[in-house]
């Protein structure tokens, strides 16, 4: 065997055990680089849409919660406020004769009648709602004038009065925050005269705290419901 075969046999190996040429290795990084670049753009997609409904089914759970608490106090509006043959709830009578124009009454009983609260004065033909200014022993000072004349022994009952505003953005319950980004509040009744509301209509529009796209508008939830409350028949 001659001394060049072995040499041959070394330039086969090293010609067999070649690595990538520069090309290869821009095209492979290329190829990998297209790869990924749809891998992330399908992972950012899938993040927003997860972001997206997960701000979704917040706003709708707080949604949701303050409209049931809302559409809870609607369907007790007129609880407690009964006529004179229905004394059921915590009452008093007036203890004296009250005028018309009047802006305080004399009562057996103030138990139940604080400052600030309401007051529901009623007889047969008549009713007053009130708001008390304050107590001193058996005589009970509203904040305005008495609207008809009652007699002594009318009655006179102690009720919660609820109020629903937005303030700054925030639905308020008696002046308490109880959910943000509310846009509308609305409350649509049967009837214009206030004796003869039957059914209300509510309706309650909130915002998503934030969007899962930057620059996009938030999404927005309302929600409505028709409500019958059935003290309102009076």
């Amino acid at each position: 065997m001659s001394a060049a075969a072995p040499a041959l046999r070394r330039r086969a190996r090293v010609r067999g055990s070649a690595g990538l040429t520069l090309l290869e290795v821009l095209i492979a990084t290329g190829l990998l680089s297209l790869v990924m670049a749809a891998a992330y753009t399908s992972l950012i997609a899938q993040l927003r849409q997860h972001a997206a409904q997960m701000l979704t089914s917040e706003t709708m759970h707080a949604g949701r919660s303050a409209f049931d608490v809302m559409a809870a106090d609607l369907n007790n509006a007129g609880f407690g406020v009964p006529m004179p043959s229905t004394t059921a709830t915590a009452h008093t009578y007036l203890s004296a004769a009250a005028a018309l124009d009047a802006n305080a009454v004399s009562v057996l009983s103030t138990t139940g009648i604080r400052a600030g609260g309401r007051v529901y004065i009623s007889d047969l033909n008549r009713w007053h709602l009130g708001t008390v200014k304050s107590v001193s022993g058996t005589t009970v000072r509203l904040t305005g004038k008495l609207a008809y004349n009652f007699p002594a022994g009318t009655l006179v009952t102690p009720v919660e009065l609820i109020t629903y505003r937005v303030t700054r953005g925030a639905l308020t319950r008696n002046g308490r925050a109880i959910i943000p980004n509310v846009t509308n509040l609305r409350f649509t009744y049967d009837s214009a005269t206030l004796a003869s509301i039957r059914t209300i209509t509510a309706e309650l529009s909130v915002q998503a705290r934030a969007s899962a796209i930057p620059g996009a508008a938030r999404r927005t939830i309302t929600l409505a419901s028709r409500i019958t409350p059935v003290n309102l028949a009076l």
